[in-house]
């Protein structure tokens, strides 16, 4: 994996709980944002966009088989408001988020 993708991947992984757009994490990894698309495409096999929601939907599972509310899980990923998350997180793993928490697992 190329080192720039790496680094993309990083800046994305510390900054989950702040809004993290590919402009953004282009500007941190010193890349134009369409090189950066384009080099991140061929190494993940995703747009930026969507390992910045595969990321933030890994870490509100986990906080939510933690035990977390699902407000405070929202505030900690970084997303604005709860029904997105909802919806997000539905369409990721086919079920609701309380769902999730009451069962302990994904």
């Amino acid at each position: 994996m190329d080192d720039t993708v790496r680094r993309a991947r990083s800046f994305v992984e510390a900054h989950l709980a702040e809004p993290v757009d590919a402009t953004a994490v282009a500007r941190a990894v010193c890349r134009s944002r369409r090189h950066l698309d384009r080099l991140f495409k061929q190494a993940c096999g995703c747009s930026i966009h969507e390992y910045v929601s595969q990321q933030r939907m890994r870490l509100a599972a986990g906080l939510l088989r933690d035990g977390a509310k699902v407000e405070a899980v929202v505030a900690s990923i970084g997303l604005a408001n709860r029904t997105n998350f909802y919806r997000q997180f539905a369409r990721t793993y086919g079920r609701t988020p309380r769902d999730c928490r009451r069962s302990k697992r994904v």
